[in-house]
């Protein structure tokens, strides 16, 4: 599916912009994660509407609402450890990745599990103090190598 691409290359520049700012101040604030969702999810549905293909915005959609349940669920079960900016960024990875089709969404939540579990491990050494955007850019080039190879 090629429609996705488009909405794929704004929220990987999102993305890189989230890196950089969460290296430098330890935050995912709301103007990058929410403008980068709103951006890629709007070029999305203009993909799809100049293409008369529904399907990439349809996946990006699910894949933010999914990816999005999935970081609430463990901001839930585990306050304090993600923040509430990662699960808003979540939702970022996941409209990417969704609007790519399911195998790059599969891959990128997977990735970004294995980065939280990491991350778990490292808070219970008392190393909290770990920017979380690094897991986010691995969701995305899983997402990027999974399309690549399925296809």
């Amino acid at each position: 599916m090629t429609g996705g691409w488009p909405g794929f290359v704004v929220a990987a520049i999102a993305v890189a912009v989230l890196l950089v700012d969460n290296l430098r101040t330890h935050r995912l604030r709301d103007v990058l994660t929410l403008g980068g969702l709103m951006a890629t999810l709007t070029v999305t549905a203009a993909v799809s509407v100049l293409t008369a293909s529904g399907q990439p915005l349809i996946g990006a959609l699910v894949g933010a609402a999914a990816m999005f349940a999935f970081g609430l669920a463990h901001e839930f079960t585990r306050p304090g450890m993600l923040g509430f900016g990662t699960v808003k960024a979540a939702a970022l990875v996941g409209a990417a990745a969704g609007g790519l089709g399911l195998h790059p969404w599969v891959s990128a939540l997977g990735l970004m599990c294995a980065g939280y579990v990491a991350l778990i491990k490292l808070a219970e050494r008392r190393w909290t103090d770990m920017p979380t955007s690094p897991l986010l850019a691995a969701g995305l080039v899983g997402a990027v190598v999974s399309t690549l190879v399925v296809r």
